[in-house]
């Protein structure tokens, strides 16, 4: 079933690359859903810090239009204030990618979309998420899935 659209969702900083960076041909509906509005990005402070430290890695810097994918990302991205979580999340084995878990659940994210294997592993978890975990090629699969009457 597809949510209402637009559907509020977070990208993790390696589905940010894949969209706005990459262009991976694969996830094109999915950048293009962003850019018409069907999906809106949240994002706060330090996700977009992570970002841009990220794409400052000496194996991005050949891509000499890094930081202009940078600022489309920003420019379509809301901005959600605050820090941690309104509800008890489970722990992420990575603490730089617990930041997005608590962003989904802060910003009532429908979906957080990442191809991480420990983000993706929270969906096994006892304690129940407030938003699904997606990876970007589930996420555009459910955009593309027709509602059910």
């Amino acid at each position: 079933m597809t949510a209402n659209l637009p559907i509020p969702v977070v990208l993790d900083t390696n589905a940010v690359l894949d969209l706005f960076l990459f262009r991976d041909a694969r996830l094109v509906p999915l950048h293009q859903a962003v850019v018409q509005g069907r999906l809106i990005c949240l994002t706060d402070p330090g996700c977009l810090t992570e970002l841009a430290r990220v794409l400052d890695y000496p194996k991005l810097q050949a891509w000499a239009h890094r930081f202009d994918a940078q600022n489309a990302y920003t420019a379509l991205a809301r901005l959600v204030p605050g820090e941690g979580s309104p509800v008890a999340l489970p722990h992420c084995r990575d603490g730089d990618d617990q930041r997005f878990l608590e962003l989904a659940a802060r910003g009532q994210a429908a979906w957080l979309i990442s191809k991480d294997k420990l983000v993706l592993k929270v969906r096994r978890s006892a304690i129940p998420l407030p938003f699904e975990v997606l990876h970007p090629e589930e996420a555009l699969g459910r955009l593309n899935t027709p509602p059910s009457s």
